[in-house]
């Protein structure tokens, strides 16, 4: 973003690009929000969230019109198709899993070969591999080895009185190389202040 302002020598260009990045800044807002307000979230919320950016932008461009609006007749071809070329490429990135499902974010996932516990107590026994300490270097891909199962633990974070449908998918890889599913569960989840721990199971 700095480097195509300092680019951008004319003040239509400017105007132009100054509504575009508030376009992306209203509608990171507006599809963080919504859902939030609404305690769900889901592809319909998502689109109506973008409109209601779309909406947003569009009062702002007729207040501009009012006050500059031989300025804004000029420049109304490469608004249009600025604003909504930004809007497809968000929908884009939803519908082909590139953006998060907003507001909702993994806090903390792991994977053990054993859980037991720990009898009279409220105590968990882990027994997790051990890995190379290279493994846990960003872009090296994480192995793991399987026994009679795995058990996956995920704390997923969600704002309080939300609540929402979260699915555990498990996957392997066949012999040609194409991911299989072998097991998978949905379940809700609600947003609240309380730590709460999600464990899975699958059996091999």
């Amino acid at each position: 973003m700095i480097l195509i302002n300092e680019l951008l020598k004319k003040q239509s260009e400017r105007l132009v690009y100054n509504l575009a990045v508030y376009f992306v800044g209203v509608f990171s807002y507006c599809v963080l929000v919504v859902p939030v307000l609404l305690g769900d979230m889901g592809d319909i919320i998502f689109i109506g969230s973008g409109i209601l950016a779309l909406l947003i932008i569009f009062i702002m461009v007729r207040i501009l019109a009012k006050l500059i609006p031989r300025f804004m007749e000029m420049q109304a071809r490469i608004l249009v198709f600025t604003i909504g070329s930004l809007y497809m490429v968000f929908n884009g990135f939803y519908f082909s899993n590139i953006i998060p499902p907003i507001p909702l974010s993994l806090t903390e996932l792991e994977i053990y070969q054993f859980v037991e516990k720990i009898p009279s107590t409220q105590q968990y026994r882990l027994v997790k591999e051990n890995n190379p300490w290279f493994e846990y270097l960003p872009f090296v891909p994480d192995y793991f080895h399987p026994q009679a199962g795995a058990y996956c633990f995920a704390r997923v974070y969600a704002p309080t009185n939300f609540t929402t449908d979260i699915t555990h998918r498990w996957q392997y890889l066949d012999e040609n190389g194409d991911w299989q599913d072998r097991f998978s569960r949905i379940y809700t989840i609600t947003g609240d202040n309380k730590k709460r721990l999600s464990w899975l199971y699958c059996q091999y």
